[in-house]
């Protein structure tokens, strides 16, 4: 994307990924083959290399949203559209079946937090603040009500709330999880 070739992105990952699902089965190997890149710590940085289906998927998706919202941006509604169709049922995909095997982990709350921009992105508002409602909901449990994980949820779930017309729901929500107060300079 920083380079102007997210086509090019996108196309590579759709060839390796056409290329992982001609030879594993389904959600099996999936998560067989995945488990160890996913939660080794890692994040999916665009340096990296993907090393298994699973986020190869999730690379793709993303292209696939980020490529939505420059169509977006240029005003091409009907292509950002297809964009985001390809996008949502890969993550959709990739949520709940990461979800099956590790519903409380904060790699789920990620995919969550996709789907939630995702759908902002679509103006889907109400299925935005579900997404980051779940999110939320595990990034709280596993890292606390201050960490930069929730706090960057809050923020999100709050814009798609005030988007919305939702302004009491987004000053409650702010109101349960006040912003850190800033350090010593």
């Amino acid at each position: 994307e920083k380079q102007g070739k997210l086509a090019d992105a996108i196309a590579k990952y759709e060839a390796a990924l056409k290329i992982w699902n001609e030879v594993e089965e389904r959600d099996k190997r999936l998560i067989v083959g995945s488990q160890f890149s996913l939660f080794a710590g890692r994040t999916s940085r665009a340096s990296e290399q993907p090393d298994d289906p699973l986020t190869m998927k999730i690379l793709l998706a993303r292209a696939y949203m980020w490529d939505g919202e420059n169509q977006l941006e240029k005003k091409k509604d009907a292509e950002a559209a297809a964009a985001f169709k390809r996008a949502e049922p890969m993550f959709l995909d990739i949520t709940r079946l990461v979800e099956q095997h590790w519903p409380t982990h904060p790699r789920t709350a990620n995919n969550y937090s996709y789907l939630g921009n995702l759908y902002f992105l679509q103006r889907r508002y109400a299925d935005s603040a579900a997404a980051y409602r779940r999110s939320l909901e595990i990034y709280e449990v596993q890292e606390g009500a201050q960490s930069d994980n929730t706090r960057y949820i809050v923020v999100r779930l709050a814009k798609v709330l005030r988007s919305d017309g939702r302004e009491s729901e987004a000053v409650e929500l702010e109101t349960r999880y006040p912003a850190k107060a800033a350090g010593p300079k």
